[in-house]
């Protein structure tokens, strides 16, 4: 059997890596339209992006998991700056790393946004009270302003695949909603009090 070694850190590796497995198995040319569809649904959301102001773009931070806190860190930093935000804990096209409790609340979120590794939205939510317990949690921007999300990583954001672009369309609707409707076949990121 051929083995083919994936290992993306990021939006347009994770192109890469459906078409290296699409030439293995022959199906370049449905691969080259499935990419080029995904594509251009993250370069909707992008151009939008753009046209943003810079300096008000909210300040996410992205989490992946909570005992211990740990970043998003592969391309979650470019999902979120696709979907109009500042990653301001992440480490792009690199590996999820542990954050400090204290690092964390000194980062100040305009928003934050889980999606825990192989968890989905319910077993996060079990979670949650962990953070809401930290010192400075209630004086952080993102709990001021109501701006707390969470969704299932194990089926959209963790995993190097298609859906990272309904990812996208899920983190852009929440970072600015009036901007991305969200589609019709995807659910909105949980809310905290929901």
């Amino acid at each position: 059997p051929q083995v083919i070694y994936l290992e993306p850190t990021s939006l347009g590796e994770v192109f890469d890596s459906i078409k290296e497995v699409a030439k293995a198995i022959d199906y370049e040319a449905e691969a080259d339209v499935v990419v080029d569809d995904l594509q251009t649904r993250v370069d909707t959301i992008g151009d939008k992006s753009r046209k943003l102001n810079p300096e008000t773009l909210p300040q996410v931070a992205f989490l992946e998991w909570i005992d211990p806190i740990f970043n998003a860190g592969h391309w979650i930093s470019e999902l979120v700056e696709l979907a109009g935000g500042v990653d301001c804990l992440g480490t792009p096209q690199r590996p999820s790393t542990t954050v400090s409790d204290e690092e964390f609340i000194a980062s100040q979120p305009d928003v934050l946004f889980i999606a825990q590794c192989g968890f989905d939205a319910q077993r996060t939510r079990q979670d949650l009270a962990r953070l809401q317990a930290l010192d400075g949690w209630d004086a952080l921007p993102c709990v001021q302003n109501d701006r707390l999300y969470y969704a299932d990583g194990n089926a959209y954001f963790s995993r190097p695949g298609p859906r990272l672009v309904d990812s996208l369309e899920i983190l852009a609707h929440s970072l600015h909603s009036e901007l991305f409707p969200l589609p019709e076949h995807l659910n909105a990121a949980n809310r905290f009090d929901d």
